[in-house]
């Protein structure tokens, strides 16, 4: 199962932010990828996120071509007055780990993607982040 993200930007500087901290996602979307899932039940999550929704507000999108797709919000206001990239990285991740958490997978399933989104974060990310 493939994990993806995109982004919406309305703001450049919004943009720029997601573009510099990405590749540190890179080797969750490897190992996300890589896992074994018991019963597979879609074959992408489909994560966009864009500044033209507030921070708290997540959106379900309806997708019948076999993916889980979600857009959140990113608060530019808040969230890009961070200095320290890890902090960003961090609020980017909890917005993939609610995302992943909403995706109806089954319990074994569920239980190792956790796992991995747990083991993930304690070795990648900086910032202040619990999976």
């Amino acid at each position: 199962m493939r994990l993806s993200l995109s982004v919406a930007a309305k703001s450049n500087s919004f943009s720029k932010a997601i573009r510099r901290i990405r590749p540190k996602f890179e080797s969750l979307f490897s190992e996300f990828e890589a896992m074994k899932l018991v019963n597979p039940i879609h074959e992408a999550i489909l994560l966009g996120i864009t500044d033209s929704m507030g921070s708290d507000e997540l959106e379900v999108v309806p997708n019948k071509d076999g993916f889980f797709q979600v857009i959140c919000g990113f608060d530019v206001q808040t969230e890009l007055s961070l200095a320290d990239d890890g902090e960003l990285e961090a609020r980017l991740f909890k917005k993939i780990q609610n995302t992943v958490e909403l995706c109806p997978f089954s319990q074994p399933d569920k239980v190792v993607i956790l796992d991995l989104l747990h083991s993930w974060s304690s070795r990648e990310l900086r910032g202040s982040c619990e999976a």
